[in-house]
């Protein structure tokens, strides 16, 4: 379900695959066919297709953190140390993880961005496991929260 999600992880069918995991958890923990499974996918520590898209795009950025570049001016401002975002003429070009992978980037904390590869692994898959998203607002309503 993860091989190359940040290719296909902003596609229309990922809506459908992620049915079929939520079908999967609830036939393994033997829940009635409608049950919501999201607080089965906290307590079992499971990251969601959407947050796994989330994940691997955050590690995507902060690795290759140089490759992007910054929406840095001459003078400082309160987004100095964020990622710039390519301007997209039709929506068909924000499905894909370099536009989505810099706009996730820049909603988190800069304490959080600050950290060593293997801590911002961690810290990023715990705060999804916690946060269990059904869709990408999810995490940026959730991390707009934390942040004020």
């Amino acid at each position: 379900m993860s091989y190359c999600i940040l290719c296909w992880g902003h596609s229309p069918s990922m809506k459908i695959i992620f049915g079929y995991q939520r079908k999967a958890l609830r036939a393994i923990l033997r829940l009635h066919y409608r049950a919501d499974v999201r607080k089965s996918f906290k307590d079992l520590n499971i990251l969601t297709l959407p947050g796994q898209y989330i994940y691997e795009c955050l590690v995507h950025v902060h690795v290759h953190r140089d490759k992007f570049p910054s929406a840095s001016h001459a003078y400082g401002t309160r987004g100095v140390n964020s990622v710039a975002i390519k301007p997209c003429r039709l929506d068909v070009a924000r499905n894909c993880s370099n536009w989505w992978g810099p706009k996730f980037y820049n909603t988190l904390p800069e304490n959080i961005r600050a950290l060593d590869k293997n801590l911002f692994k961690k810290k990023c898959k715990k705060m999804l496991t916690e946060m269990a998203p059904y869709v990408f607002d999810d995490f940026l309503n959730e991390i707009a929260k934390i942040r004020t």
